[in-house]
């Protein structure tokens, strides 16, 4: 019998740079002193980044190709400023699932940028996934279950723990391989890519 095919699990993410790794973990920490009981699974501060795609299983066997794919439609990009903005809730606040932090700046540039990232590597797409609209956000945490009263002290606690806003460039990609365990997600980076600069940081 043949061996099975060997899969990786990848996504494609910009790395977030320190200040604002510590913007988020302030954040995080008072909101988990509001809710130390909560179901609630908070992302590991070294874990924040800024996912462009989603990718789950890919065939081992795929992933020079698709580095290359990666490679090229990241090629002509040019590095795009973003800052931290408010935080919110995925689906919505009347049932959260996701906490996420959002990000704000030249957003056309983020969006043309995933959109070629997408395009490239458009044969790893599972054919019954739907394609949903891109939104840039950080994870903060991933919300179990709430009580009627966890969820009020929640959404009050995150009205009073804005973080503070920090401004970088982003300006490198990168291809993520995320292993599960029963400790959670390891991240791994197998590749990464500098953008070109930005006008303003080449003179």
């Amino acid at each position: 019998m043949p061996e099975p095919e060997v899969n990786w699990r990848l996504f494609v993410a910009m790395p977030v740079p320190q200040a604002l790794i510590q913007a988020l973990t302030t954040t995080q920490k008072a909101l988990q002193r509001a809710l130390p009981h909560a179901k609630i699974r908070w992302t590991p501060p070294h874990q924040f980044h800024l996912t462009l795609k989603f990718l789950g299983d890919v065939p081992a066997a795929d992933v020079p190709t698709l580095q290359a794919r990666l490679q090229t439609a990241c090629s002509r990009q040019t590095a795009i400023p973003l800052h931290l903005h408010a935080l919110g809730f995925f689906p919505h606040a009347e049932h959260p699932r996701v906490l996420w932090a959002g990000l704000q700046g030249q957003l056309g540039m983020l969006n043309v940028l995933q959109q070629n990232i997408t395009h490239a590597l458009a044969p790893w797409q599972k054919d019954d996934s739907t394609e949903e609209t891109f939104s840039a956000h950080i994870t903060l945490a991933r919300i179990k279950h709430l009580t009627p009263r966890e969820r009020a002290i929640l959404l009050q606690a995150v009205q009073q723990a804005a973080p503070q806003p920090v401004s970088w460039v982003a300006d490198r990609i990168q291809l993520m391989r995320s292993t599960l365990s029963s400790q959670g997600a390891h991240h791994e980076c197998l590749s990464a890519w500098t953008l070109l600069p930005t006008k303003a940081s080449s003179t």
